[in-house]
């Protein structure tokens, strides 16, 4: 059986573009910045929802994101 690891995804508040976010595997707390996206708005910082580690991104990097979509998933176990 595979292992399915817990996760949180991290999605996107607004649409717009994600400009950058930490590297894979990089340790988080509730609340650390783990990427940045550009709207329309102006700057947006991206925040952990909980502890964990950066397992990656779903979208690359300058790639427009809609509302609600998923961009960096969290590994929670």
């Amino acid at each position: 059986m595979i292992p399915i690891p817990r996760c949180r995804l991290v999605l996107a508040p607004a649409e717009g573009r994600l400009e950058s976010f930490l590297p894979d595997r990089t340790p988080v707390v509730a609340g650390d910045v783990i990427g940045t996206m550009t709207t329309s708005r102006g700057s947006h910082r991206l925040l952990a929802p909980s502890a964990g580690r950066v397992g990656g991104t779903l979208v690359g990097t300058l790639q427009t994101v809609s509302v609600g979509d998923g961009v960096v998933w969290l590994d929670v176990a």
